[in-house]
């Protein structure tokens, strides 16, 4: 549930309310979702989507652990204060 409720915090609150009536009961697209903010990236086709996920998730351990760490407890931090 607090995923629902994160979700509302940045989506419109007819969206969110429309995939938690529906549940696994209808789908949303990849397009549609990328338009929601839900996701970062639509990969089409949708075979390429493993290697751009590899492709990101190498950009990313370019980067030192200590300061991805100290970015996510900021940005989470940060998120909270706004939320609250």
């Amino acid at each position: 549930m607090y995923e629902t409720i994160a979700l509302a915090k940045k989506s419109p609150m007819e969206a969110v309310l429309r995939m938690a009536f529906t549940g696994r009961y209808e789908r949303m697209g990849a397009q549609r979702a990328y338009e929601l903010g839900i996701c970062s990236q639509v990969v089409d086709p949708p075979e390429k989507l493993e290697a751009e996920a590899q492709a990101l998730g190498e950009l990313i351990a370019r980067n030192s652990p200590a300061a991805l760490a100290h970015t996510k407890r900021v940005l989470w931090g940060a998120l909270e204060r706004v939320g609250s």
